[in-house]
């Protein structure tokens, strides 16, 4: 049946016609990007459908999960995040679709961090914003028309630029322009040294045994060890990840996928050190990978374990009797209300190629830092307190976040060091 052509919400910024909504989405997941997913494809469609029906307001996380992934009425979200995280995939091959200039004219759909609700924005609203980054970004062809059809006129170049000074200078003073529209984002600095490498970013990922409890244990080395040496320890004995480490890999390769550029995964456990020298490097997890245990050690945050105790913190090398980050994995996982986690940028000067570091105590810390290092207006916090000329320093900074039920609520930049 037709779907009708009218006004899809009010809630929208401009009245949309709702058989033009229903053919953009169409055009979405018909594209690469969602035509051979069973699980973001069929997302999409539910919750735009939806919304044109006027059910907007149904559009809840357990009515998702129920409709769209067949989760029982009574299902605990807080340890199924099928749909938060499904949502938060969807929302970056939305961002991947409309990157591409061939869908720059398109009617956009949006689904907004921390809504399920799917907004629409016709493609003349964004015009003038694009319109406006092409000239700044074209070559001046020194020649402008006449619109009075007589032959052009020439421009000097230096009014030309004077000219696309004023423009930009009108649109900021009117608010119509933010900055952030003609640099690169906070995210492509923090993670710049990767992008720009010619080589492929390998992500070693901490790797657990299945079913087992939580026992803190460092294999603790002051350097990396030589090719020879063995990676385990008494720590790792399999190739078994984690789910959040799961999700953050998929979350880094969207964000490595729009950059175009390639990466590789490899357990802690069959990671060597060869392949730590091979190019850019991300360790995810904090004790269950211990390469990230070997490059923090030195470091004046790094990991650690209290003797006969199944308490693990992050250390100070300054503030040797701080114990304010620390999680006690002997204590029923449910109360469990604050984790901590290290996040790092750092030049290696063993391996000569950038390291990064995205690990918890627990594995909500490293949920935690995965998020602070995507997100633009957490790393701008961090950056707004750096120094000049820290692209070229090592970074290293410790970062909580809140339990709630369960999962990692949002996270909050603690202490930070550079040298």
């Amino acid at each position: 049946m037709p779907v009708e052509s009218q006004p899809v919400a009010e809630n929208h910024r401009s009245p949309v016609d709702r058989q033009a909504v229903a053919q953009q989405l169409e055009r979405i997941l018909s594209s690469p990007l969602f035509k051979q997913s069973k699980r973001y494809s069929p997302f999409l469609r539910y919750v735009v459908e939806e919304t044109l029906a006027g059910n907007a307001d149904s559009l809840k996380e357990r009515t998702l999960g129920i409709e769209i992934f067949g989760r029982a009425p009574n299902y605990d979200t807080s340890s199924d995040p099928v749909v938060r995280v499904t949502a938060g995939e969807v929302r970056k091959r939305i961002a991947q679709y409309y990157h591409d200039s061939e869908h720059e004219g398109e009617l956009r759909i949006d689904l907004s961090p921390g809504s399920y609700v799917p907004e629409f924005v016709l493609a003349q609203e964004r015009a003038p914003f694009a319109q406006l980054q092409n000239s700044l970004s074209a070559e001046p062809s020194g020649q402008i028309k006449q619109s009075s059809g007589a032959s052009g006129s020439r421009m000097r170049p230096t009014q030309g630029r004077w000219a696309v000074a004023f423009v930009v200078v009108v649109l900021l003073a009117g608010g119509i322009l933010r900055w952030e529209t003609i640099r690169p984002g906070e995210v492509d600095v923090w993670w710049q040294p990767a992008f720009r490498s010619s080589s492929s970013v390998l992500f070693s990922v901490g790797t657990i045994e299945p079913g087992a409890e939580l026992t803190p244990t460092l294999a603790k080395q002051p350097h990396l060890p030589s090719d020879q040496d063995t990676v385990a320890g008494d720590l790792v004995r399999n190739d078994h990840i984690g789910l959040v480490d799961a999700i953050a890999l998929e979350t880094f390769a969207s964000m490595l996928s729009v950059h175009k550029h390639t990466f590789r995964t490899l357990s802690s456990f069959r990671t060597s050190y060869d392949d730590l020298r091979g190019g850019p490097v991300v360790l995810l997890a904090g004790l269950d990978n211990p390469w990230t245990i070997r490059v923090t050690e030195p470091l004046r945050f790094h990991f650690a374990v209290q003797p006969g105790t199944k308490v693990a913190y992050i250390a100070d090398q300054q503030q040797p009797s701080n114990r304010d980050w620390q999680v006690d994995f002997g204590s029923p996982y449910s109360q469990m209300t604050k984790d901590y986690a290290i996040i790092a940028r750092l030049h290696d000067a063993t391996s000569d190629k950038p390291i990064f570091v995205v690990a918890g105590i627990g594995r909500n810390g490293t949920a935690a830092a995965v998020e602070y290092v995507t997100t633009e207006s957490t790393l701008k916090s961090l950056i707004g307190q750096l120094p000049k000329h820290w692209e070229d320093k090592n970074v290293e900074a410790v970062i909580q976040t809140r339990v709630i039920n369960g999962q990692a609520g949002p996270p909050v930049l603690t202490a930070v060091q550079v040298w």
